[in-house]
């Protein structure tokens, strides 16, 4: 069964996000083909906020992950 890991960037513009990517890749290398790393884009730091419990971080990746 393939484990699912969310893999958040800093958030911010495309380029950012795919410069980001390399770190996404050899995350993915040294965890091997049992893991499944989902790479969703964060246009704004808003959704990456861990204040308040970090709701905003837990709904988003819901449907992200299924």
């Amino acid at each position: 069964m393939t484990k699912k890991v969310i893999f958040f960037h800093g958030g911010g513009s495309k380029q950012d996000f795919q410069a980001d990517q390399k770190l996404v890749d050899s995350l993915g290398l040294h965890l091997g083909p049992s893991y499944q790393i989902v790479y969703p884009f964060c246009p704004t730091r808003v959704l990456l906020t861990l204040e308040g419990g970090g709701k905003s971080v837990r709904r988003y990746p819901v449907a992200m992950m299924a």
